[in-house]
């Protein structure tokens, strides 16, 4: 799912910090000019999911 995000604008990236039985921890790099839509896609696509998110 991430990566999928990752794919959805120029400039996104992500780094795994963390990858548990329980959460993953990612550190999500994006442009600044994507920010709104970035955070509407990763909510589309948690949503999607049933994954549950939380900025940290």
């Amino acid at each position: 799912m991430v990566a999928t995000w990752a794919l959805g604008g120029a400039g996104r990236s992500y780094s795994v910090l963390e990858d548990g039985d329980e959460a993953l921890l990612v550190k999500l790099t994006l442009r600044e000019d994507d920010i709104d839509q970035a955070r509407n896609d990763m909510e589309v696509l948690c949503s999607k999911h049933g994954v549950m998110r939380e900025a940290v």
